[in-house]
């Protein structure tokens, strides 16, 4: 197997059931094709495993991160071509990019595992490292979802929603405008902000007007859920962003206090917003880039057994990405995740030129490990970056997730194929041929183990299907190879 610059590594999970009792993970690399067959291999692990439960005990031991770092590593080991892979994918050089992504089709099972923290044998958290940004996948189930596109000559739209009852946003809205100040100049920008807080009204409206072509709209959180939704999908906003409280409990969900809330100076919001609800906030053609859950437990799954809030806008909305965050958070740290990302994602758009960008020419990888790098030198004494990463977690908090479709990250090649769309040498095989080939893999994902027999037939098919290589001896159907 050869990774080159460009390919990406994609480990699918899958739950294995014994009964109705979920067994273990099936673990199949789909990404890169170079290998004859990769067949799902069982992993077995205790969610109860020391090096996951010290990641959450508090206060958290010296060197937990590492730890969880190396036992994932270890556990994508126990697939012998996803261990090759990630090899491989290790020896990148500086200058190039070699994705990796979990494809959790687990119903939610793999996602308690915090994959960001994910460390090579050599003590590299991949999240820190330019070569190889570690992300979430999902595949969506609303057909036709599509992000917003950016019309000829026109801003790019942001709505924020900044409401956290007992919290004042005035730093957050601080760190985002200066954001944009320091970094947005020359993009043409319209800004909705939403709030309940009459305190954030007063501070902005005394600052306008903006200059540099940012222009601002504030209005109050309405009362009521069915008031909300048309304001947000009127504006059609290409970023959606949320400072608020959330919960992972009884549902994931946040939480946007109104102007009555505040004024009753009371301690919670009434104003509480599912998935459904947030995903009612654009048409399926009309998707927002990137959504931003700055708010405790957006990306962690429910106690209930439910996905996550961002895991769900993808998989149930289409949305193409969502950034949230594992676990509770102070303010301030979402404050610095505000101004870290927005300044990082508008200087990489106005490098670019924000006429030239279509949204699946945005990179939020690096973006996102510029942040990570911040929150780590925020929270951690002066010591090396590996010693200093394997002791605070503050950095692995935030989560991207993909839509399994987005072509994200940095234009041709960036998703394993060249510049006109066929298929690179390592990149990921035609359509058809990726569903004939998922097709028979999924018969050996089953909930009960299929015969040694029939398991050998299949693997045997999936043999003859990549070795006849349909896309070489077909050009004019597959498209030629370059």
């Amino acid at each position: 197997m050869r990774i080159t610059n460009g390919a990406r590594v994609v480990v699918r999970l899958d739950t294995c059931f014994q009964g109705r009792e979920p067994r273990g993970l099936l673990l199949t690399l789909e990404e890169p094709y170079g290998v004859t067959t990769c067949p799902p291999h069982l992993v077995v692990y205790d969610h109860t495993d020391p090096a996951l439960r010290a990641l959450e005990e508090e206060p958290m031991e010296e060197g937990a991160v590492g730890e969880a770092g190396d036992f994932l590593h270890h556990l994508l080991g126990q697939n012998p071509h996803a261990a090759k892979a990630l090899d491989h994918a290790l020896l990148a050089d500086e200058g190039q990019r070699v994705p990796v992504f979990v494809h959790d089709c687990s119903h939610g099972w793999g996602e308690h595992l915090p994959w960001e923290v994910l460390r090579s044998p050599e003590g590299i958290f991949l999240n820190l490292a330019e070569q190889w940004p570690v992300n979430r996948m999902v595949s969506s189930v609303r057909i036709g979802a599509r992000p917003r596109a950016l019309e000829s000559g026109g801003p790019l739209r942001i709505v924020a929603v900044l409401s956290c009852v007992g919290i004042s946003a005035v730093h957050e809205w601080n760190a985002l405008i200066e954001a944009v100040g320091t970094e947005g100049k020359a993009i043409d920008l319209d800004l909705l902000v939403l709030t309940g807080e009459r305190g954030l009204r007063d501070t902005i409206r005394a600052g306008m007007p903006f200059t540099g072509g940012v222009n601002v709209v504030v209005d109050s959180i309405p009362q009521y859920r069915e008031e909300l939704l048309p304001l947000v999908k009127d504006f059609g906003p290409h970023i959606l962003h949320f400072f608020c409280h959330g919960s992972a409990h009884q549902g994931p969900h946040i939480e946007l206090a109104t102007a009555s809330d505040w004024d009753g100076l009371g301690t919670r919001s009434s104003l509480h917003l599912e998935a459904e609800n947030i995903i009612e906030m654009t048409t399926v053609d009309s998707r927002p880039w990137l959504t931003v859950l700055n708010c405790c437990s957006g990306a962690a799954p429910a106690q209930e057994g439910y996905g996550s809030l961002a895991r769900r806008l993808v998989t149930a909305g289409g949305f193409p990405a969502v950034v949230g965050r594992r676990e509770p958070i102070a303010a301030e740290e979402a404050q610095e995740l505000t101004k870290s990302l927005y300044r990082e994602l508008f200087a990489a758009l106005r490098e670019r030129g924000l006429r030239r960008t279509r949204p699946e020419d945005v990179d939020w990888f690096e973006p996102l490990r510029r942040t990570r790098k911040l929150l780590l030198r925020a929270h951690s004494v002066s010591r090396t970056e590996p010693v200093a990463a394997a002791a605070s977690r503050e950095w692995a908090r935030p989560v991207l997730y993909l839509a399994r479709d987005t072509r994200y990250g940095g234009g041709g090649g960036g998703n394993g194929t060249t510049g006109n769309g066929h298929p690179s040498p390592d990149g990921p095989l035609p359509d058809d041929v990726r569903i004939e080939l998922d097709i028979l893999w999924g018969l050996l994902r089953a909930p009960h183990q299929p015969p040694a027999r029939f398991c050998r037939a299949i693997e045997a098919e999936a043999d003859s299907l990549l070795d006849r290589r349909p896309w070489e001896s077909n050009p004019e159907e597959h498209g030629e190879r370059v």
